[in-house]
């Protein structure tokens, strides 16, 4: 077996936080995120 190369993953893009302090709040935003951006749902 021979390797011919080796090549480390592209970096990834940075995370997102959601400011609140209420968890309600914080999977509102969450699903806002989801359906309007990356347009999951």
């Amino acid at each position: 077996m021979t390797i011919v190369s080796l090549e480390l993953p592209p970096e990834k893009s940075g995370g997102r936080k959601i400011d609140g302090g209420d968890p309600a709040n914080a999977a509102r935003e969450i699903l806002k995120y989801i359906r309007e951006e990356a347009k999951a749902l």
